[in-house]
């Protein structure tokens, strides 16, 4: 064997610095890595994950809306992540400061949030991902990522149940020329109300005739006059069902009477309200007109019983009541004060023989000059209320009607006192004697505001305000 010279070394080539080093770093990174406690991970000889992982998309995306109750809450990163960093406390989702209960899991690059239950409908919710979320090199993401979804409409799983029937139930001396109607608690859906669904008997023996549904109601009507004197039975099957799928829980069934041969009698108004020549008669009132027998309540609509203001129609709704022999009319707004009103009902108006009001019946009524100021008579949230949700509402309601279109972001405003006074977004709505004012955002926490309503807000006559109006209060964490 040769013997190397004294001194004699050999040389050092690239390959051997590159053996010794990653040698040399495969020892040494465990005592590294403590400054930091994270892990790192050779690449290659002489290179480490040092970046830190992103989130690229979500499921929601940010701002959607209408998103399933069902749904799961889903983000995918820029790198595998650190499946162990994955948690309910790293990965959380909320409905404005109340915490979601649920379940997550993470695999790849990609995480979920699954709810324990459905989500709650028409709700904003947000998405949480801290920075306790690491990649496989220990890296934490960049930054606390955060996002925001809203829900959808809640699913229709209520069966659908009939309200009224005319004939009513049990009733005796129905026209032999009637119509079988069935009024539901929600608009039906028109192929589920057929011939097999919807049928009429007159004991053992079925009445031929067809069926026709508009919205919640169905009506049979008879090929040919009933007969007289006769015990009929009127049944809907489960078959029928609402514009949902749901079905009836269970037949509905009912029996009624028809009465003698003959009736040719025409209905007549036996009362009206308010009275013909009525004065001083509120602006929020309704016309009625009730007759001396029972009605078609199919020829009982806008085109029967009609309201006017001079020349000029009024606005409103039409609707008629059975058992009390009541036709309704309901105007869309408030009257207008110190104005004379005329009221109609037109000989399209037919009873349950086809027989119609013999001459058109029309009544005139004065309403009342109204001069009286709306005053507010209570809010939420509450004066001085402290700890209120960031999700509240702000709701004022006043002393009468008012006039809508003054009650808008102008006339009812939130102001953010510890945000420098400056106006918080939001939408204003009015019903009833109610103006609601609701926030774009969440309310900031832990934080003074103040709700003014000003005199520009008037009464359907016009009044304005009696004084403007204004509240405080604060927020919770």
């Amino acid at each position: 064997m040769l013997e190397r010279p004294p001194g004699y070394h050999p040389p050092v080539t690239a390959s051997c610095v590159r053996v010794a080093f990653a040698l040399f770093a495969t020892a040494l990174l465990p005592a590294c890595g403590g400054d930091h406690g994270a892990r790192v991970t050779p690449l290659g000889p002489g290179f480490f994950d040092t970046v830190k992982p992103a989130v690229s998309s979500t499921i929601p995306a940010s701002a959607a809306t209408g998103i399933p109750l069902n749904s799961a809450v889903t983000a995918a990163f820029s790198e595998p992540i650190d499946a162990a960093t994955v948690t309910t406390s790293s990965f959380t989702l909320a409905a404005g400061p109340a915490p979601v209960a649920g379940t997550v899991s993470a695999a790849g690059s990609s995480a979920t949030f699954t709810p324990a239950a459905p989500l709650a409908a028409s709700t904003l919710f947000t998405a949480t991902l801290t920075t306790a979320v690491k990649d496989l090199a220990g890296n934490p993401l960049v930054a606390a990522f955060v996002w925001t979804f809203t829900t959808g409409v809640a699913s229709d799983l209520t069966p659908p149940s009939v309200v009224s029937t005319l004939p009513a139930v049990a009733a005796a001396g129905v026209a032999l020329n009637a119509a079988i109607t069935a009024t539901f608690d929600e608009a039906m859906n028109p192929s589920t109300l057929t011939g097999t669904t919807f049928t009429l008997t007159d004991g053992l023996a079925a009445v031929a005739g067809s069926v026709n549904t508009s919205g919640a109601t169905a009506t049979f009507s008879p090929a040919a006059d009933l007969l007289a004197s006769t015990a009929y039975t009127a049944t809907i099957t489960t078959g029928a069902q609402d514009l949902a799928g749901n079905a009836l829980a269970a037949d509905f069934i009912w029996t009624f009477t028809t009465g003698v041969a003959g009736d040719t009698t025409a209905p007549t108004v036996a009362s009206a309200v308010p009275a013909a020549g009525a004065g001083g008669v509120p602006l929020n009132a309704v016309a009625t007109a009730t007759f001396d027998e029972p009605m078609d309540p199919a020829t009982i609509s806008s085109a029967t019983l009609l309201l006017a203001q001079g020349a000029s129609p009024v606005a409103g709704t039409v609707t008629y009541d059975a058992p009390s022999l009541t036709a309704t009319f309901t105007p869309s707004a408030p009257l207008a004060n110190a104005k004379t009103y005329t009221a109609t009902v037109k000989t399209g108006a037919q009873d349950l023989a086809g027989n119609a009001v013999a001459a058109d019946f029309t009544w005139i009524f004065t309403t009342v000059p109204d001069t009286t100021a709306p005053t507010v008579v209570s809010n939420l949230p509450a004066t001085g209320a402290i700890g209120v949700s960031t999700a509240a509402l702000v709701t004022v309601t006043f002393s009468e009607p008012m006039n809508p279109a003054t009650l808008n972001a102008t006339t009812f405003t939130v102001l953010s006192i510890s945000g420098g006074g400056l106006p918080v977004a939001g939408i204003v709505t009015y019903a009833g004697t109610t103006a609601t004012f609701t926030p774009l955002l969440p309310l900031t926490p832990n934080s003074f505001f103040l709700v003014q309503v000003t005199a520009g807000a008037t009464d359907a006559a016009g009044n304005p305000l009696a004084a403007p109006f204004a509240s405080g209060f604060q927020t919770g964490p």
